[in-house]
Order: structure tokens, then sequence, then C-alpha cells
């Protein structure tokens, strides 16, 4: 597994994501347990000095998180506000609709785990460009269908997530 991490001293920004390995699907990714140790070692090294960066933002994708990625997903499922036909809330905006489920649930739960780990606390601040797709076409469906989702139902997988982080020894 490789991952690319970018870190922007003048932005006081730390963009990290996974590379893709030939032949897997575009839409697969690990389990986050088992990408957590790569996050994690990108983070320390990154991060060795925290008078350096002590408040910046992580930036990445929530599709490469597939445990997060679920829980977006049966949110909006199996929410009466969300349009399963169309793909989107039925009043308001996508992304401020799935930030809002973001927020108001654990979704990132192993993320604060770890970054905890390294005495950072974070917090998501804003997301964009939210995708749609059919819960078929999703890698984890046998998932999303066991808890009644329906295949052709649209629903929210990914989204680039926008996170405050800031030490708290």
């Amino acid at each position: 597994m490789q991952a690319r991490l970018a870190l922007l001293l003048k932005d006081h920004t730390l963009t990290y994501s996974l590379l893709r390995r030939p032949g897997k699907a575009a839409n697969e990714w690990p389990w986050f347990v088992d990408s957590a140790p790569l996050l994690g070692a990108c983070l320390r090294t990154a991060l060795s000095d925290p008078g350096k960066l002590p408040d910046f933002r992580f930036i990445t994708r929530l599709a490469m998180y597939p445990e997060m990625s679920v829980r977006i997903a049966l949110r909006a499922g199996t929410s009466k506000k969300w349009d399963h036909r169309f793909g989107r809330p039925k009043a308001s905006f996508t992304n401020s609709f799935v930030m809002g489920l973001a927020r108001d649930n654990d979704t990132y739960s192993e993320l604060k785990s770890l970054f905890d780990a390294q005495q950072l606390r974070i917090q998501l601040e804003s997301m964009e460009s939210v995708s749609i797709a059919a819960v078929g076409d999703l890698p984890h469906r046998d998932i999303l269908t066991a808890e009644g989702l329906s295949p052709e139902w649209l629903i929210p997988y990914d989204a680039v997530l926008h996170f405050r982080a800031k030490y708290a020894p």
C-alpha cells in the first residue's frame, strides 16, 4: 500500500491520499484497520516537530475510509429527508446535507482515534465534491442492501473532507 502526503507549510495544510494498486476497482479501498498504520506513520513523519504546525487543515477523501463511507451511505439511505430516486436531499443542498450527517454522528471515529494518538484533535469543518452512486454499484453493496437499501437507490458515498487539526497535549 502506498500513499501521498502533501504538507504545505505556507498554507498550514496536510493532504493525504492513498494510491491504488494496479487492478483495483476505481471505488475499492482497504478497510481503515489496514490503512491506519500507513496514515499514522505519515503523520508522525510530517509532524515530527509539533511547534512547526500546531494548527492545520487535514484534507482527505471519504471513500478512502470504507467504514465511514458506509456510515454516510446508510444514514442518507435511511433518512426520510433523502430522495433515493434523484440522489439528493429533499429540502437542502447535497454538500450541506451530507455534512450534517457527518457532523451529527460519530462518522469519523477511527480518524479521531488515530489523530488522538498523535496528540491532535480533529474536527470536520467542511466538505466538497460529494459523489452519488447507485447502491448496487458500490463496493460495499452487500452491507448496504443487508441494511434495507435498494440496489437502485442513489446515495452519497464520497466527498473531499476538510478537517481542522490542533495539538492538544
